[in-house]
């Protein structure tokens, strides 16, 4: 707490301080306790997402299909809501943005999802990049208490952090229908007070993790014991691979249900030392997934477009083209399988025999699809290639559709990605499929990390 707090946000907190629940330095807001007026000056703008109150807090309800649902609120104003009086800044906010370290929030979601806080969007329509901490949460009937560390956030910039608009992007994947629930919001001035705040709540999620390497003999400086749902960094070029988590507890089961939860993302769940113990799916598969994300994430931010990319884009890709072929190849090169042409890459009409000449296993029933496999669609008059192609990534929700990496238009180059869509689209009929296969002499990260 500032030294330069007004008498009256003093007299506020002694008062707050009387109240039954009260968490000594956290300026708790709980929503539980909000009415209609208090909701609606604290939440007036909202994007795909519904949001009233319930008896446990404020409910969001997903208003169609979102990769972005959000809701927008000024903190002051949230503060003011709650009862917190005015300082001698003008604000209500009851504490300097340079003591606040730590963020816990209560929520509960109808489904697995990963959400972001925007600290300091600066206004209500914006968001200021780079001013944001990420979380993750398990859907079902129990409370999550989210951790978001403010420590490593941009440096001696603290006017920016919570001096107007705040912003809770609250999953990254929503069906209509889908519930957010955010019942308790919290400040703390270190991580070690949350902390103790989340663990006597019994269910934590952090997302405080170093990097570590594939089952090093000590964990990296910072990383607490317990299990965390990460993602291992791009090998290529580097002799250590590093691990970024998105989701840690002390629970393998609530580590392994939130892994499952994403695991067309390609998560695995490791311990603190870099151990991978728990899989959705073989090692090689969850790289590719994870690299398919990657690689669409990629060409999306760097405004990719689709055509003829005139070298590999997996060795040079300045020309910034992509189409559904490159985008395979590219994935299939960066998890070790890199004898590819240089000119172009592996182009669609190719795809089978490269695949057959790397030893993959081809698959002509769709109901024996694998997430990592790729995908061959739509072959020609003859019936001797395949004229569009993508990964596989896995079941979705709803009956009859699949997770897919596809860039077979601009549209989807553009689009989040994985995409949700029946197997088979109008025109496009199911030829076969081929598995990738690790071995000694095709794939140059096989002795380090796909052998038996």
């Amino acid at each position: 707490m500032s030294d330069t707090m007004s008498e009256t946000n003093r007299m506020t907190e002694t008062e707050t301080e009387r109240q039954e629940g009260y968490i000594p330095h956290a300026k708790q807001v709980d929503f539980s306790s909000f009415d209609e007026e208090m909701l609606r000056k604290t939440f007036p703008n909202s994007v795909a997402t519904d949001v009233s109150l319930c008896a446990e807090g404020v409910l969001m309800t997903a208003r169609s299909k979102s990769n972005d649902p959000q809701v927008t609120f000024n903190i002051s104003d949230m503060y003011r809501a709650a009862g917190y009086k005015q300082t001698a800044t003008g604000s209500c906010v009851p504490f300097a943005p340079e003591d606040v370290k730590t963020i816990v929030l209560k929520i509960k979601g109808s489904t697995s999802g990963l959400l972001e806080f925007f600290y300091a969007t600066g206004s209500l329509t914006t968001a200021t990049a780079d001013c944001s901490v990420t979380g993750s949460y398990i859907g079902g009937e129990d409370w999550w208490y989210v951790m978001l560390d403010l420590s490593r956030q941009r440096n001696g910039q603290y006017t920016e952090r919570f001096n107007n608009g705040c912003r809770i992007d609250w999953s990254t994947d929503v069906q209509k229908g889908d519930t957010f629930i955010l019942g308790e919001m919290l400040f703390f001035s270190n991580r070690s007070e949350g902390k103790a705040y989340a663990d006597s709540r019994n269910k934590i999620a952090s997302t405080t993790i170093g990097k570590t390497g594939y089952g090093d003999d000590m964990p990296a400086e910072g990383v607490e014991a317990g299990y965390y749902v990460c993602l291992y960094q791009n090998k290529l070029g580097s002799d250590a691979a590093g691990v970024s988590a998105t989701f840690g507890t002390t629970g393998l089961e609530d580590a392994i249900s939130f892994c499952n939860s994403r695991k067309q993302l390609g998560y695995r769940v490791s311990d603190e030392k870099g151990n991978v113990v728990y899989a959705p799916y073989t090692l090689l598969q969850c790289d590719i997934l994870r690299e398919a994300k990657y690689v669409t994430t990629y060409a999306r931010e760097n405004h990719f477009t689709y055509g003829d990319a005139p070298i590999n884009p997996a060795i040079n890709n300045r020309a910034k083209k992509v189409s559904c072929d490159r985008l395979v190849c590219w994935v299939m090169y960066r998890v070790g399988f890199t004898d590819q042409p240089f000119t172009q890459g592996v182009v669609v009409s190719a795809m089978h025999t490269w695949s057959e000449e790397n030893g993959f296993i081809e698959i002509t029933d769709k109901n024996d699809l694998q997430p990592g496999d790729i995908i061959l669609v739509k072959p020609n008059g003859s019936g001797t290639y395949a004229l569009h192609t993508f990964l596989f990534a896995g079941a979705a929700r709803q009956k009859g559709m699949y997770f897919r990496y596809d860039h077979g238009s601009d549209t989807r180059i553009m689009s989040h990605q994985p995409n949700v869509q029946e197997l088979e689209l109008p025109g496009a009929p199911f030829w076969r499929a081929y598995r990738p296969v690790a071995t000694a002499t095709n794939n140059i990260y096989y002795d380090r990390y796909y052998a038996d």
